[in-house]
């Protein structure tokens, strides 16, 4: 049926890489593993950190590339090392929640044989009280050659020429993850561990990181990009106060225009998670500074 996931693959073996970045994922990692079968002999499984069930065991059903690395608690700091280990310039990123459709799979020999495209960008829907939103698009097939990345959570691939284009697609994801709309996903993102996942506070501290320090792909820039800059020169009224507003409001316009309770739930939340990330990197700047007093006396 189109638009589904595939249960019977055939091969086809692309010049396609197919990376997947996971941390104890046994509920639902095969499912995604099953709808990418046969299309990449280069199929990469990375674990964030030791593996505490049977995902890698499930991965070994699918792949020999299997690699646990450190702990970090995201994705992001995996990605550049990830890249290093692809075989193909063209890449596939697959979260373990996420289920690659019949109709995407099919056009993916066609995409990765376009030279003036970077990053295709597909709908990675989220579902809410049984209802599915897509108006979300994900950059999660790329050519590495044509891409920079910045490894910081929440960053991703840019192109690295402006004749380099980002092209979206018709197609699809099925995303079995709750929708960040959803309370207890926000508090799985922002409370710390062993509660939650704690990225607000990771988030900060890679942003008080040096520039120059943190670790990049195909990057050629000296600092951030003003939008980023700002929001750290004024952590707390356009980081914390202006993420928040700004989001919340861009989702209200859109809450009104479909009269519907999701987008500013989706607004409140999403802000709540950007307004803390900037709130905490405040308050670590505020103690850095501190500790420079501190020390000159």
């Amino acid at each position: 049926m189109s638009g589904q996931n595939i249960k019977q693959n055939t091969k086809q073996n692309l010049e396609l890489s197919i990376i997947f970045i996971v941390h104890n994922e046994e509920h639902i990692i095969k499912e995604s593993l099953e709808a990418v079968k046969g299309l990449s002999e280069d199929i990469i499984v990375i674990h964030d950190g030791p593996c505490e069930d049977k995902t890698l065991d499930i991965a070994s059903q699918y792949t020999d590339k299997i690699h646990t690395w450190e702990f970090f608690g995201n994705m992001e700091n995996h990605r550049i090392r990830a890249f290093k280990l692809a075989k193909y310039d063209w890449i596939l990123q697959v979260d373990a929640d996420e289920i690659i459709t019949k109709d995407l799979r099919e056009a993916i020999p066609k995409l990765i044989n376009n030279n003036s495209v970077a990053i295709y960008e597909y709908k990675c829907p989220s579902i809410y009280k049984g209802k599915k939103y897509d108006f979300i698009y994900k950059r999660g097939l790329f050519n590495k050659n044509r891409v920079y990345f910045i490894s910081v959570i929440h960053e991703y691939v840019k192109p690295t020429k402006p004749e380099y284009i980002i092209q979206k697609t018709p197609f699809s994801i099925i995303h079995k993850s709750k929708s960040m709309a959803d309370w207890n996903s926000l508090m799985r993102r922002i409370l710390p561990p062993p509660k939650g996942r704690g990225w607000p506070i990771i988030h900060a501290k890679e942003y008080l990181k040096p520039f120059a320090k943190i670790e990049k792909w195909n990057c050629s820039l000296f600092d951030w990009e003003f939008k980023t800059k700002i929001r750290l020169m004024f952590p707390f009224t356009v980081g914390a106060i202006g993420s928040f507003l700004y989001l919340f409001l861009q989702n209200l316009v859109l809450a009104v225009k479909n009269l519907d309770f999701y987008y500013f739930q989706q607004g409140l939340f999403s802000g709540i998670y950007w307004g803390k990330v900037f709130f905490m990197y405040g308050i670590l700047r505020i103690e850095q500074f501190y500790k420079w007093i501190l020390r000159k006396n």
